[in-house]
């Protein structure tokens, strides 16, 4: 896990990746794990999609300022299923 990744925005995180200091891969495992440890007391996080991010991450993420930050995308599963079907990546809820 990521010691600083709590304190991190998600600027500084994709920083981080275009730096090659982490990997998408590391990242999304970190945030995974963050979200895990935190929801069980707050069970905001119904639906994950992380096959879908692991399997977007393996075909190659589309270029942008934030590139690998996995991220909660909050609204109807619906609405979360059509951005993970874009190659967004992160925990849905």
């Amino acid at each position: 896990m990521i010691d600083t990744f709590e304190q991190m925005d998600a600027t500084a995180l994709a920083a981080l990746i275009r730096a090659k200091l982490v990997t998408a891969d590391e990242l999304l495992d970190t945030a995974l794990d963050a979200m895990s440890a935190k929801n069980p007391g707050l069970n905001a996080v119904v639906v994950t999609f992380q096959d879908h991010a692991r399997a977007a991450i393996a075909r190659g993420l589309p270029d942008g300022p934030f590139k690998g930050v996995a991220f909660p995308v909050e609204g109807p599963r619906r609405h979360a299923r059509r951005h993970a079907d874009a190659q967004w990546i992160g925990a849905v809820s």
